[in-house]
């Protein structure tokens, strides 16, 4: 998909303070009781309280973009991702290698996983499961998620060293009941699947029976995972379709919770008929940037506190409601950014 820009935004904590500027519009948020500025937007003029002004850093990006989800800290087992048009890219010396390798072949959709030697050990597009060797696991068949902007989002199975989750949605659709598009042949719905690395001599295959497990129907394209202030269990976060609701399910050592934790917003624009956006947590597990909407209906940046003990989003800021097709955000390494990227088409 063809991008024109990346917008890299400066955030402030605790003040939650934005620049944000796009074609000669600079938006801030902000507050600060003795302070303002002048704000031009086309030919108005207008005053507006900001803490501070911060810089703004634009970056021309032209090319493919593909949804991966990066780690803060370097770890062996995230060296190496494996994405889609047979692609890979090699973290082991620092610099990313390229390399064409892999069978994925899907557009958006994909997640990899690694062993402490960096070695990968299984990845998906979203339609198959593929071990080391890149074939298909014998029971590796998935209900398709090519369309998903995110995921598969692949967690250790609490406890186990063999064991693994793979969570994924559905690809967007145009319609709720295209057959095999999703749980219950529905459009983006949230599922699971258990990887288990003792089957198929030692190259792994998901378990019989714990594939294609819903959890719920009818989600926007994106899912992501937050580790639990207790540094041991993992929040799983959706949000549901034609809604501002957001579903936070719980993993601990004994599974998936599968009643999830509700945070409802009003205001806003609800999640539309395709599920376009994406979900992107802060390294800290303190915050959870959302970038959704098209150039038809309507777009949105926002940012929402999330609690990691309850699983619970808070305190939604709106970045910018601009008519585009946002696509991708992303927090930087250090959380002091938020990267935001929108269509040309």
């Amino acid at each position: 998909m063809l991008l024109s820009y990346i917008k890299a935004i400066k955030k402030r904590k605790g003040l939650k303070t934005f620049l944000f500027k796009e074609k000669g519009t600079q938006l801030v948020i902000g507050r600060h009781p003795k302070e303002d500025m002048k704000h031009k937007q086309g030919r108005k003029s207008y005053k507006v309280p900001v803490s501070m002004q911060r810089p703004i850093f634009v970056l021309l990006v032209l090319g493919i973009f593909y949804n991966l989800q990066a780690q803060p800290v370097r770890k062996p087992q995230f060296d190496k991702w494996v994405f889609p048009n047979f692609c890979q890219l090699d973290f082991t010396g620092g610099a990313p290698v390229f390399s064409k390798t892999g069978a994925a072949y899907v557009i958006e959709s994909s997640g990899c996983y690694g062993d402490q030697s960096g070695n990968v050990l299984f990845y998906s597009d979203g339609v198959n499961m593929y071990d080391a060797t890149h074939s298909i696991m014998p029971n590796g068949v998935l209900w398709s998620s090519a369309g998903g902007r995110m995921g598969p989002l692949i967690i250790p199975v609490i406890g186990s060293s063999t064991k693994y989750y793979a969570f994924q949605v559905d690809g967007g659709s145009t319609t709720f009941t295209q057959p095999a598009c999703g749980p219950l042949a529905r459009f983006d719905g949230l599922y699971y699947h258990i990887i288990d690395m003792t089957l198929n001599g030692g190259l792994g295959d998901i378990v019989a029976g714990r594939k294609n497990i819903s959890l719920v129907d009818s989600t926007g394209e994106s899912v992501i995972g937050m580790m639990h202030e207790n540094g041991k269990d993992f929040w799983i976060i959706v949000r549901k379709a034609h809604s501002n609701n957001y579903y936070s399910f719980l993993v601990t050592q004994s599974g998936v919770c599968t009643t999830p934790v509700i945070s409802s917003f009003t205001g806003g624009i609800p999640s539309n008929p395709r599920g376009l956006m994406t979900l992107a947590p802060s390294h800290d597990a303190t915050q959870i940037a959302v970038s959704q909407g098209s150039t038809i209906s309507g777009g949105l940046l926002q940012l929402f506190d999330f609690e990691s003990c309850s699983g619970r989003l808070s305190n939604p800021t709106n970045i910018s409601n601009s008519l585009r097709g946002w696509y991708d955000v992303a927090f930087s390494p250090n959380d002091s950014l938020i990267y935001a990227t929108f269509t040309s088409v």
